[in-house]
């Protein structure tokens, strides 16, 4: 609802709930500071089953709703620094 995501994002702008939303996901450590509101929503809504999925993967793509994709022969694997990085952002 929209007043639970004013809860978990805390003032910013809804986007924000992706992050937090990564953050619950794959971070074994919820005492960092995602906050109460946060971490009770997506318990409830989610589980501790998502969460140990999540954990598990050896990677997470995660694309946006505005993202075109103009190449699906290129496999993901082969973007640079997939290899060697923990995260890569883009804009």
């Amino acid at each position: 609802t929209k007043a639970e995501m004013e809860k978990v994002c805390k003032g910013r702008h809804f986007a924000w709930a992706k992050v937090i939303l990564l953050d619950f996901l794959l971070c074994r450590d919820t005492s960092r500071g995602i906050g109460a509101e946060a971490l009770d929503l997506f318990s409830a809504k989610l589980g501790s089953e998502a969460r140990a999925r999540a954990q598990s993967c050896d990677w997470i793509v995660w694309f946006d709703a505005d993202l075109m994709v103009v190449d699906h022969n290129k496999r993901i694997d082969a973007f640079p620094g997939f290899s060697t990085k923990d995260m890569i952002l883009g804009e």
